[in-house]
């Protein structure tokens, strides 16, 4: 790939943030590929186009059975970095592209990611005083991760797929503000959640950071034990495992706690 020989991983260890650039200019070009070549069903295949095109970096980055492998929480150990500028990258080119396409390509594009966005989930009360919303919102979050698990297992860096779903989910948060400056009247979408988007889009990021977190977590600690254990790594990458995977948990949980509490105050 020609990218690879422009930004190479010597680079991307010593500085993770180069990171963003690789997620912005994927994501445009998957945006551009699948716009020729699926326009139907693109809000997916540019999802896929875009992880395909992060694989080599996320599976060279990762290499916990390497005799040099060291503890994601160790300084010279830059994956929680890179992956945090990767997602940023993805989530800021999703969410220009979301104000700026005109609403009927912007509708079609990001199809899927609405359908989400627009469903709608009760407030009724639940156990402990917390309502049945912040249960379904814990559990759905909780699904996420063991999803990016599942398919890092599967799939090697699968979870890349994962991350980068969220990340146009967060485009079109924050790129709905965009939007609405750039086409005043847009679409009408037929949900009043949606509405608020446009109003205070502000509201959403303190739950969104602890949850896309959460993920980030996940998705490494799914990396971890896609690969093989060796006699000199096996009991750091449990270690790592297991703090990352409560770590996320965790954060899902606090990140529910804000999401009911933060736009009601």
């Amino acid at each position: 790939m020609v990218l690879e020989r422009i930004v190479g991983m010597s680079l991307l260890k010593k500085q993770p943030d180069v990171a963003l650039f690789l997620g912005f200019i994927f994501t445009l070009i998957a945006f551009l590929t699948s716009y020729m070549i699926f326009v139907s069903g693109m809000s997916v295949a540019m999802i896929g186009f875009a992880s395909l095109l992060m694989l080599p970096y996320i599976n060279k980055i990762m290499k916990p059975e390497s005799p040099e492998y060291r503890s994601v929480f160790h300084k010279e150990n830059t994956s929680i970095k890179f992956f945090a500028w990767l997602f940023f990258g993805m989530a800021l080119a999703y969410t220009i592209l979301f104000g700026i396409l005109r609403p009927d390509v912007r509708d079609i594009a990001f199809r899927t990611q609405i359908n989400i966005v627009e469903g709608q989930v009760g407030l009724s009360g639940g156990m402990f005083g917390l309502p049945i919303f912040f249960y379904e919102i814990v559990s759905n979050n909780l699904i996420i991760v063991a999803i990016a698990i599942i398919l890092s297992f599967f799939y090697g860096a699968g979870s890349v797929f994962v991350l980068n779903y969220n990340a146009s989910i967060a485009g079109i948060v924050y790129g709905s503000w965009l939007s609405g400056l750039i086409w005043p009247n847009p679409s009408a979408w037929g949900a009043s959640e949606i509405a608020l988007l446009y109003q205070s889009p502000v509201l959403f990021l303190p739950h969104t950071i602890l949850e896309i977190l959460a993920y980030l977590l996940a998705a490494i600690a799914g990396l971890i034990i896609s690969k093989p254990l060796t006699n000199r790594n096996h009991k750091l990458v449990e270690r790592d495992t297991i703090l990352l995977l409560v770590a996320a948990v965790v954060l899902i949980i606090a990140g529910g706690l804000v999401e009911i509490t933060v736009p009601f105050l």
